[in-house]
C-alpha cells in the first residue's frame, strides 16, 4: 500500500514540476526554515523542530544534485525588492532560535556544500547560554549557541550570517509599548554589544497573528531590512519584505517529502488526502 502511495506522489510531483515551468512557480524564491539539527530527536517534539544530521546532509545534497541555487537572505531580499534578478530554483536556508547543534552539526555540512545560511538569535541566550526556557516547559532539553561558537563561525567564513529573533522569544503582537521596546530595541542592542550587527529579523512563532503593523513600524525604526514569518509559501518580486514566507522542514521530511515541498506538490497531496478522507 505504501508503494502505491509513493507512486501516486511521484506522479503528482512530476505533473507539478511540469506545471511549475508554465505557471512561473520556479521563479519564486523559497526560504527554508530549520531549527535544530541533531540525531537526538525528542518524542515530545510534536511540531518537528528537529532534523537528524544525516537527513540534513541528504537534503543539502539533493539541492546540489537538482540544480538549486542556494543564496544568502540578503540577495533574496534584493530580488524581492526588485533590485536584482535571480536564476530559477533559487533557495535560502534559515535557522530559528540559535541552537548549539547549528554549530556542532549544521555548520560543517553547510561548509561542505559551500551554502550560505542565516541563523536568527535570541539575544538573552547569547548573553547567558543555556537550555531554551520555552522548550523546557514541554520537557524538551535543547541548548543555545554561546558567544564563542558564534564568534568562531563568524571568523571562519562569511557563509553564515546572524539575524535577530527578539530578546526572549515572545509573541510580539500581545506586548505593550514598554515590553515591545524591551524585546526589540534592548534585545537588538544586546546583540550589538557582542559585536553582532544585523538588519535581518524573524518573528517568534511567526504566524500571521503573532505580529502586526505596530511591530513592523518598530522594526523599521530600528533599521531592520526584512522579517521572516512561519507562513508557508514562496516569495516573489514586490512581496512585502516584512512578511517573508518560509517552508518548515522537520524530522519527518524524508527526501520524498522534502522534494514535494520544494515543488509545492505537498499541497496537492494534502488536498487529495482530505478529499479521500471525506469520501470514506
Amino acid at each position: 500500500m505504501n508503494s502505491i502511495k509513493q507512486i501516486i506522489q511521484d506522479i503528482l510531483c512530476y505533473i507539478k514540476v511540469r506545471y511549475n515551468k508554465v505557471s512561473g512557480y520556479e521563479n519564486g524564491l523559497i526560504i527554508l526554515m530549520y531549527h535544530s539539527v541533531t540525531d537526538l530527536i525528542d518524542n515530545k517534539d510534536d511540531i518537528g523542530r528537529t532534523v537528524p544530521e544525516n537527513l540534513f546532509d541528504i537534503q543539502m545534497n539533493y539541492l546540489k544534485k537538482c540544480g538549486y541555487n542556494v543564496i544568502s537572505l540578503k540577495k533574496g531580499i534584493e530580488y524581492i525588492l526588485c533590485k536584482s534578478s535571480l536564476p530559477k530554483k533559487s533557495i535560502i536556508i534559515t535557522f530559528d532560535d540559535g541552537y548549539e547543534d547549528n554549530y556542532l552539526n549544521a555548520w560543517p555540512i553547510l561548509k561542505k556544500y559551500n551554502y550560505p545560511a542565516t541563523i536568527f538569535l535570541i539575544s538573552s541566550y547569547v548573553d547567558r547560554p543555556r537550555n531554551f526556557d520555552y522548550l523546557l516547559e514541554k520537557g524538551i532539553h535543547a541548548r543555545s549557541l554561546d558567544y564563542n561558537q558564534i564568534q568562531e563561525i563568524q571568523i571562519d567564513s562569511d557563509l553564515v550570517t546572524f539575524g535577530f529573533h527578539t530578546k526572549s522569544h515572545v509573541r510580539l503582537s500581545g506586548q505593550d509599548a514598554s515590553a515591545l521596546d524591551d524585546e526589540l530595541s534592548v534585545g537588538l542592542s544586546n546583540l550589538e554589544k557582542h559585536g553582532i550587527k544585523t538588519d535581518l529579523f524573524a518573528y517568534p512563532y511567526g504566524g500571521a497573528s503573532t505580529f502586526n503593523e505596530i511591530v513592523i513600524q518598530k522594526l523599521e525604526a530600528l533599521k531592520i531590512l526584512a522579517a521572516c514569518t512561519t507562513i508557508t509559501g514562496i516569495n516573489k518580486p514586490g512581496d512585502d519584505v516584512f512578511r517573508l514566507k518560509r517552508m518548515h522542514i522537520a524530522w519527518y521530511d524524508d527526501i520524498r517529502n522534502f522534494r514535494n515541498k520544494l515543488v509545492g506538490c505537498d499541497k496537492w497531496i494534502k488536498k487529495i488526502t482530505n478529499i479521500k478522507e471525506r469520501l470514506t
